[in-house]
């Protein structure tokens, strides 16, 4: 498998390991807080897509350390 490859699949696995989390833990706040478990669908795409920002954040900063070393 190219480096690509590897560095796009664990892109996409922290991405989504990371949007599963969030989505967990504001279901447990509401839950906790709250009184009911539960979380609306806009809530469930803006924690989607600030999972995949903030857990391929790490792959992005080792693929630009890479590049800047083979330079």
């Amino acid at each position: 498998m190219s480096n690509g490859r590897k560095l796009l699949l664990t892109a996409l696995v922290l991405g989504a390991c990371a949007s599963v989390v969030a989505i967990v833990l504001t279901v447990v706040v509401h839950w906790f807080f709250h009184g009911e478990p539960g979380i609306s669908g806009d809530a469930v795409g803006r924690l989607v897509v600030l999972g995949f920002v903030i857990g391929t954040m790490p792959v992005g900063l080792v693929w630009m350390r890479s590049r800047k070393e083979k330079e």
